[in-house]
């Protein structure tokens, strides 16, 4: 008798007042913790998205890298890029090539291996090489291996169902 008077005296409390109860107060401190963590992970996949956005204009701001072309200069063609990035990086094989654009006129070559992923950005004017990342270092390597290694973990999950 003392178990039904129990249950009945929790009833009348959810009923009259169900701010009071402790599974609504449980529930929600689960709903409040889930959802910061669900916002916290689509900022941060955001904020690392739109980084990698512009990752070619702030590389080259971070860096001497000429901006633009001067006037009346002939560009590259892309297979000279291409051929210009082989030789500062041997052994690789191009994959992707990206081509100039007016905020960053050079081109940027992909090239893998048998190591990490390498990258050569190619003037567009002179042919120079102007640098060659291997993927390993800097701030822009890290938010796009931070950025694929967290939107990775999600779409792994969804094709194991």
């Amino acid at each position: 008798m003392l178990w039904v008077r129990s249950v009945t005296g929790a009833i009348q409390t959810y009923l009259h007042r169900p701010r009071r109860t402790l599974l609504r107060r449980a529930m929600f401190q689960v709903h409040l913790w889930i959802g910061f963590a669900a916002a916290l992970y689509v900022a941060l996949i955001g904020i690392s998205g739109s980084i990698l956005v512009w990752k070619h204009e702030l590389s080259a701001a971070s860096q001497s890298v000429p901006t633009a072309l001067q006037a009346g200069a002939t560009s590259i063609g892309p297979e000279r890029a291409v051929m210009e990035a082989q030789r500062a990086a041997p052994r690789k094989q191009p994959y992707y090539l990206d081509f100039p654009q007016s905020s960053a006129p050079f081109y940027v070559v992909y090239l893998r291996g048998t190591s990490m992923r390498t990258t050569v950005r190619v003037h567009a004017g002179s042919g120079a090489v102007l640098d060659v990342d291997d993927g390993q270092h800097g701030w822009l390597n890290l938010v796009m291996r931070f950025h694929y290694f967290v939107s990775a973990a999600l779409s792994s999950r969804q094709h194991k169902k």
